[in-house]
């Protein structure tokens, strides 16, 4: 009996079948991961799917891409996808380890520190890699780029752009700016198309794992936090907030507090007391 043939076999649809006497054989396709291979070709999946779900960060780490962990645990990040509408796709693009799929990958996520303008106007410019345009774009190099696949129709590169830095991107200005990258980088006939991932947030202030000053205040953002300095402290370190904050003594300097001349003056944190002497009545 051919199962292959009949359709009587357990493979995935991501796996080809190989008929054989008496039984049959699964094996997940070029490009695709088999999460089960104790019994191959049963369970595979296509990383370039999973990564475009937008509750990827909820699903278990071994269960999309070896890169899960370190996208989820970004600041920001953007799940991007590229079609090269005038490139052809080869079988050799499902293999990481192939000419081609290096230097397409490279062309992306390398930098060779160079650019060159395409007229007198300045603001006509041509990138030589993606990754010096966004860098010029977003006025930032806290950022890297992890390839996830290339797939037909033409060709797709799927890739994740992480952001490290305290900087907030908008999603839309993000499309815009990697739109005009591509098409001076790679090829005048592309089409991008970005999704925002739902990065795991830490609370830093919530957990403690921040270096705010005991004097501070901590609010969370996304994907970092802020420091201020409480009332009646002072900053000792403005050009990075919120670390190093002492207590005013309002007490040393009487413009710095309200006291009556017949009280005394006892300074508290972030504060000060008054007290009537002894003998005075407090009116």
């Amino acid at each position: 009996i051919d199962e292959c043939e009949n359709k009587n076999n357990t493979c995935s649809n991501l796996a080809t079948c190989k008929n054989t006497v008496g039984s049959y054989e699964c094996d997940c396709k070029p490009g695709t991961t088999d999460l089960n291979p104790t019994n191959p070709g049963r369970e595979c999946q296509d990383p370039t799917k999973c990564f475009l779900k937008p509750d990827i960060c909820s699903q278990p780490t071994d269960k999309c891409l070896d890169s899960q962990r370190n996208i989820c645990s970004s600041k920001q990040a953007f799940a991007c996808r590229i079609s090269f509408k005038n490139w052809n796709f080869t079988t050799d693009l499902y293999n990481s380890e192939s000419e081609r799929f290096k230097n397409i990958s490279d062309r992306i996520t390398k930098a060779t520190g160079l650019m060159f303008y395409v007229t007198d106007n300045l603001d006509k410019f041509k990138y030589l890699q993606v990754t010096e345009g966004m860098t010029s774009r977003l006025k930032t190099e806290s950022f890297n780029i992890i390839i996830v696949g290339f797939r037909p129709g033409s060709v797709r590169a799927y890739f994740a752009f992480l952001l490290r830095g305290q900087q907030f991107i908008d999603a839309n200005n993000f499309t815009d700016d990697l739109n005009v990258v591509a098409k001076s980088t790679l090829d005048n006939q592309t089409e991008v198309v970005v999704q925002e991932i739902q990065v795991d947030d830490i609370d830093e202030c919530e957990n403690k794992s921040n270096t705010c000053s005991n004097l501070a205040t901590c609010k969370n953002i996304i994907g970092s936090y802020e420091c201020d300095c409480k009332p009646g402290t002072t900053d000792l370190n403005p050009t990075n907030p919120g670390r190093e904050c002492q207590d005013i003594d309002e007490c040393a300097n009487k413009e710095n507090n309200t006291c009556s001349n017949l009280a005394t003056c006892n300074n508290t944190i972030g504060s000060y007391t008054c007290q009537c002497f002894p003998g005075t009545k407090d009116l």
